[in-house]
């Protein structure tokens, strides 16, 4: 039940290079919102301290709201902006801006379920410019991802790491946009995931031939996967200077895409 809200965080790691932003460990009823946090070498906010799906003291916190950015910066690996391990019921990440989030060897994401995430909301975000990839979950169950934008990784977009025989995920409604690398990383032919109702678009391949782990889109929808989904350009205001608001005739609408407001995220009050 402790709050920390509104503070600016930066510039850490510099006596200990893993240094986070804010952790929360076995801890519960937590809300960690509107903050800018920047400029450290590591993790920008961890919740959750315990690896695999053990019942654990660390759920029902609340990240929301925040601006997370310069995370990694080159020097440690195997992070992100928001990083969640262990079961986690009740736990729910919202309407937070993650962006240049760079490692130095593997491992950066703009939003990462590591070992055993399990029973955590992921909604209404934005991740952007990654060197692995905006979203990962290494291993997990039952969690859902819905109406985020992830856009501009590197090297891959989306990233699940190992096949389990549960519902790894449930993602829907989002918006996967990108002009470099590929589209999905790592093990997705067991087919224990839920995916629909999502726009993607390669703007390298405007003619909308994308791989789906090395599946066409016809061959991924055969399997299930992405039915109602398209292929489209969702026609972002000005994806050059990272403006992800939508025009009023983006596609995404028709999928039930909620436009996310940019306004409320980060330090709010007078600037000075």
């Amino acid at each position: 039940h402790n709050t920390v809200d509104n503070n600016f965080i930066h510039d850490g790691g510099k006596i200990d290079p893993g240094a986070v932003g804010v952790w929360i460990g076995r801890t519960s009823y937590n809300q960690v919102s509107h903050n800018e946090i920047c400029d450290l070498y590591y993790t920008g906010v961890s919740v959750g301290w315990s690896w695999g799906y053990a019942p654990t003291s660390a759920h029902h916190n609340l990240i929301e709201y925040n601006h997370i950015h310069n995370i990694g910066r080159g020097v440690l690996g195997d992070m992100g902006g928001i990083y969640c391990l262990g079961d986690s019921p009740g736990t729910v990440v919202r309407g937070n801006l993650v962006h240049d989030v760079y490692d130095h060897h593997t491992g950066s994401l703009a939003i990462y379920t590591d070992e055993g995430s399990t029973g955590i909301l992921i909604e209404g975000n934005i991740g952007y410019g990654t060197t692995y990839a905006n979203f990962h979950q290494h291993y997990g169950k039952e969690n859902v991802v819905r109406n985020n934008i992830w856009a501009l990784g590197q090297d891959y977009q989306l990233s699940r790491a190992r096949e389990e025989e549960h519902l790894s995920f449930t993602f829907e409604h989002n918006i996967v946009y990108f002009d470099n690398g590929k589209l999905l990383k790592g093990g997705w032919s067991n087919d224990q995931f839920v995916m629909d109702h999502n726009l993607y678009w390669d703007v390298s391949c405007p003619e909308g031939d994308l791989s789906f782990a090395g599946a066409t889109f016809t061959e991924w929808q055969a399997r299930g996967h992405d039915t109602h989904s398209v292929i489209q350009d969702p026609l972002f205001v000005d994806v050059k200077n990272h403006d992800f608001r939508l025009k009023p005739d983006s596609p995404a609408f028709a999928l039930g895409f909620v436009p996310i407001d940019t306004a409320r995220i980060g330090l709010y009050g007078d600037p000075d």
